[in-house]
């Protein structure tokens, strides 16, 4: 095969964005069983809409617990419940006090605040999303 010519060295890799507050959308939603636990959420796939030039933003994957009936006391629960009503509300994604549909998910928006975390099992940097409470004239 000849020689193949690429911009190769133009590539860029993905990066966290520094800590801040950023415009997200939600890219994918999909049903995700820890293996070790068999504990069930909706694993989001968020993307950074407005971040720093020169920096292509990785991806960041959120979940959003479920409630399975598996939860070893009422404060489990609760916080599965509790994170949920979080994720809903801040994204805008349509919900009553029965449920939701996770394919709602696709498209939301947020405006949230930003961290940047360290991996305990890797060491790599990402960022995370720690959603505040639900407005107590919002439920």
């Amino acid at each position: 095969m000849p020689f193949i010519e690429q911009a190769v060295g133009d590539a860029q890799e993905q990066e966290t964005v520094p800590a801040g507050r950023y415009q997200l959308r939600v890219d994918a939603a999909d049903p995700h069983e820890k293996e070790e636990t068999g504990s069930q959420s909706i694993r989001a796939r968020i993307s950074v809409l407005n971040s720093p030039p020169g920096i292509i933003p990785s991806a960041i994957f959120h979940f959003v617990p479920l409630v399975t009936g598996n939860e070893v006391d009422e404060e489990k629960r609760q916080n599965k419940l509790r994170f949920q009503a979080r994720f809903l509300y801040w994204f805008g994604i349509p919900h009553d006090e029965n449920g939701f549909n996770d394919e709602d998910f696709l498209g939301a928006e947020s405006i949230q605040d930003l961290a940047v975390t360290e991996e305990p099992y890797n060491g790599e940097m990402r960022n995370s999303i720690n959603l505040p409470p639900v407005p107590k004239n919002a439920r």
